[in-house]
């Protein structure tokens, strides 16, 4: 998926650039956003610079496919694994037997908290991995505009 956005900062080999939310972000994450709130219309990400774009420059970003496919999973399909998972431990085992005596009560309890739990992982696991790694990040391709070109930002937004 391409965008464009303003390089904001340059840091070594990768760059804050910032770009204007689109309908396909919406919490997906691949861009390292999950930290981000959903109501802002620009963010600022950190992006692989291998072109070496600078400060003001309007650039091409790339998000590979595949990446933001496997960031949507890991962000809304295994907190509900685990939700059903721990609905099924709770329906079978007294773990909250303290506060109810009926099956399903101990179920939605036992299967909520599995649910948390895996979230405040994925937290986590976003933090380190995102913010360290390379997979998940978005690459600039190329620089569109330099510094100082009218009018190129309201060409290439969306």
């Amino acid at each position: 998926m391409d965008s464009y956005g303003i390089v904001t900062e340059t840091r070594g080999d990768r760059a804050k650039v910032k770009v204007q939310r689109q309908h396909a972000c919406q919490g997906c994450g691949a861009c390292g956003a999950f930290a981000g709130s959903d109501t802002k219309k620009e963010l600022e990400i950190e992006a692989l610079n291998p072109i070496g774009a600078r400060r003001g420059e309007l650039v091409k970003l790339e998000t590979q496919l595949k990446d933001m496919l496997l960031a949507a999973f890991v962000l809304y399909i295994v907190p509900l694994i685990s939700f059903f998972f721990g609905l099924f431990i709770g329906l079978n085992w007294r773990i909250f037997g303290f506060i109810s005596s009926t099956p399903e009560i101990n179920g939605i309890l036992t299967g909520l908290l599995g649910m948390f739990l895996t979230l405040l992982y994925i937290r986590r696991w976003d933090y380190r991995k995102l913010q360290r790694g390379r997979r998940f990040k978005a690459i600039i391709r190329e620089v569109v505009a330099k510094e100082g070109e009218e009018d190129v930002t309201k060409n290439h937004e969306n």
